[in-house]
């Protein structure tokens, strides 16, 4: 739901005046709040927060149902790891966390306790190599808040998930 500055309901034009405004902006890669600040000169349509913080839930949930669905020994792993893997999913660095290349397919068999390569210290591992390095410096420290989130959950204990390759 797309609003006028006097609170009137976005016409069809009007949402794409916006949006060819933002496309000859070009891309930002920052974060949501900053971003919104930078297109604001460019553009003359708002949404409520409520419509915004409901779109992302929505698209935060889809990941994860994608995630347990392609991945569904993840759902034996605390959440913590789930986050990791949902927000690199959200925040991509061209890398396709489903894809075939750069280590994806290696990681993800670290993780499944039912592979012979089996080591969710090695999956941690293998998932700092994939990223380290992608996007800017914004991007590394979101990077390493995943890191956390990651080493956090292979080390809770009575998990099993550390002390198995340990």
């Amino acid at each position: 739901m797309l609003r006028n500055s006097d609170g009137r309901r976005a016409t069809v034009d009007e949402m794409v005046g916006d949006w060819r405004a933002v496309r000859a902006e070009g891309a930002v890669v920052v974060a949501s709040r900053t971003a919104a600040s930078h297109y604001r000169p460019f553009t003359r349509l708002s949404m409520p927060d409520r419509v915004i913080n409901t779109l992302v839930r929505a698209r935060v949930v889809s990941f994860l149902d994608q995630l347990y669905e392609r991945r569904p020994f993840m759902l034996s792993y605390p959440v913590s790891c789930a986050m990791a893997l949902v927000d690199v999913r959200y925040n991509p660095a061209g890398v396709a966390l489903y894809g075939n290349a750069n280590g994806i397919p290696a990681m993800w068999n670290a993780f499944d306790p039912t592979s012979p390569d089996f080591n969710p210290v090695r999956a941690v591992g293998l998932f700092e190599q994939i990223w380290i390095g992608r996007g800017g410096d914004r991007y590394q420290v979101r990077h390493y808040q995943r890191l956390r989130w990651l080493w956090e959950g292979v080390s809770i204990p009575g998990t099993n998930l550390r002390s198995a390759t340990a």
